[in-house]
């Protein structure tokens, strides 16, 4: 009989609360649903660890979902691919035909293969070896899942301090040499934000550098989608593509967005907004010629059509692209991008 792993990730049906259930018809404890969405900002957070993974050539930062409840670390297969090429992975890859992974729901996960990878908790520390388990892409789940294999390895140890208002997690390894581990304790929506210093004469339009939240899943490459508008700050960012950098000072990724300013007075202020991590997104140009094929977009109709009408307490959409595309392009050799 193979062994059977169970799965219970939070992160990975999008759960923020773990109960106990019947075991009658499992050994492993059940989740209830509940999704994140209007939950206050405390339930929702969860613990995000930064990690480095060791090359032959280089060091990667990357940060995975800590998740007890999962028995084994699971990596998705697209984020791997991210982190090596296919020679690489074909020549790490084992087969574990014994293993079988199941949801907190007794669901079956396929398994593609396992690879062993060398991950510390400093750039340049000691590093020990994880066996990860590759899955398919699974939507709304952690690229990176730090499953209790990985906290029984590195002789973990989790503890919560400050008050009970708003406790803090504190977590502090043995292995692969005694450290206190970089955490993020935040919400998932929240780890999708990013903030930019602003400064902009009435009505005036610039790009600003976007810092986007140390708790994200960005790899260095990665291309974003930064979008948002305060209504109350009268500020409007034109979506905009940018690809991301490792700012080392800030220990975070930052990207780049074009911004409006909609009032008709001087703002200066922090502005936070949001962004999404580009896959396999379709790229359409913003340009004249294209203005057909972008007026049948949902995105563009909601965004590309903004005009100002000079009011900074209303904003106008229309139901129609405008005819003249250059108040809403984007910045110099920036696209929009959609998915199919």
């Amino acid at each position: 009989m193979n062994p059977s792993f169970s799965v219970n990730s939070l992160s990975m049906i999008n759960t923020i609360s773990e109960k106990m259930t019947d075991k009658s018809n499992s050994d492993s404890a059940k989740l209830f649903v509940v999704q994140e969405q209007n939950q206050p900002n405390n339930i929702a957070r969860k613990i995000y660890c930064e990690v480095f993974l060791s090359k032959p050539t280089s060091i990667k930062r990357i940060v995975g979902f800590l998740d007890s409840g999962s028995d084994l670390t699971i990596c998705q297969e697209s984020y791997l691919r991210k982190l090596f090429n296919t020679e690489e992975i074909e020549e790490m890859q084992k087969l574990d035909t014994e293993i079988e992974l199941t949801s907190f729901s007794n669901n079956r996960i396929s398994m593609l293969y396992s690879v062993t990878l060398n991950i510390g908790f400093k750039h340049y520390g000691k590093t020990f070896p994880v066996t990860v388990y590759v899955v398919s892409d699974i939507k709304g789940a952690p690229p990176l899942l730090l499953g209790a294999d990985f906290m029984r390895q590195s002789l973990m140890n989790v503890a919560y301090v400050g008050n009970i208002e708003e406790p803090i997690p504190q977590i502090k390894v043995l292995k692969p040499e005694a450290t206190t581990v970089k955490t993020f304790y935040v919400s998932e929506k929240e780890s999708y934000t990013c903030k930019s210093a602003i400064d902009l004469e009435p009505y005036e339009k610039k790009t600003f550098e976007f810092y986007i939240h140390p708790a994200s899943k960005c790899l260095a490459q990665d291309y974003v989608l930064i979008s948002g508008m305060d209504s109350e700050k009268h500020l409007y960012v034109t979506p905009s593509r940018s690809q991301v950098t490792y700012d080392y000072s800030k220990r975070c990724f930052k990207g780049r967005a074009y911004v409006h300013n909609i009032s008709p007075y001087r703002n200066q202020c922090s502005f936070k907004c949001e962004y999404d991590i580009l896959q396999n997104e379709r790229i359409i140009p913003v340009t004249q010629e294209n203005r057909n094929k972008l007026a049948s977009y949902s995105l563009i109709q909601d965004v590309c059509s903004f005009q100002y009408n000079r009011n900074p307490n209303s904003i106008t959409l229309k139901e129609d692209l405008p005819q003249d595309l250059e108040e809403c392009s984007l910045v110099p050799a920036s696209v929009y991008c959609l998915n199919h």
